[in-house]
Order: structure tokens, then sequence, then C-alpha cells
């Protein structure tokens, strides 16, 4: 019995392991895995790149606008009502665009 368990254990010629296609094959398969978390990483860097510009860009816009709230810039003044004190008016655009318009009492 021994002999018979020793031979059915003992590996065949064709059980010794992976063959060289094989190998190729799996490396393949793994490299065209690593590419496409390279392009993923890239698209996520590239997303958080554009998230921070218009994050830093607002908050310049914020600041120009509490500058101009606070009397420390000037805008263009105009009167909406003849014989009320006339009003101050600033445009700000940030760097991606957009427009806001901000108003503050004449002195």
């Amino acid at each position: 019995m021994d002999g018979r368990l020793k031979q059915r254990l003992k590996p065949s010629r064709h059980q010794g392991g992976f063959t060289l296609v094989e190998a190729v094959w799996a490396i393949l398969v793994l490299s065209i895995m690593a590419l496409g978390l390279m392009a993923l990483a890239s698209q996520a860097i590239q997303a958080h790149r554009r998230i921070l510009d218009s994050r830093i860009a607002t908050i310049r816009t914020w600041n120009q606008a509490t500058d101009f709230q606070a009397g420390r810039t000037r805008g263009e003044e105009f009167a909406p009502i003849p014989g009320r004190r006339p009003m101050q008016r600033m445009t700000l655009r940030n760097t991606q665009g957009r427009k806001w318009e901000v108003l503050r009492a004449g002195k």
C-alpha cells in the first residue's frame, strides 16, 4: 500500500507547474490591469487638480467681494433710484468664467 500511495502522490511529467504560455498570458493580463489602474489614477489626479483650482478661484473672488464691501476697493457708482444716495457696483469674475455682481451703499 505504501508503494501505491507514493506512486499516486508522485507528480507526472505534465503536472510540474505552469507552462511558458500560461506565464506569458498571466503577465499580459497583469500588465493590462496595471495600465488601467495607472490611467484611472491619472484621471483622479487631474480631477483633483481641477477641483483645487476652482476652490482657489472661488476663495480669491470671495476675498475681492469682502474687500469691496469693507470699502478697501471702489466700484462703479450708480443711482438706482433718483434722489437716493448712490450705490457702488463691482462685477467680479473668477478664472473659470463665473461672474458675480456685488453692491454696496455709497457714502
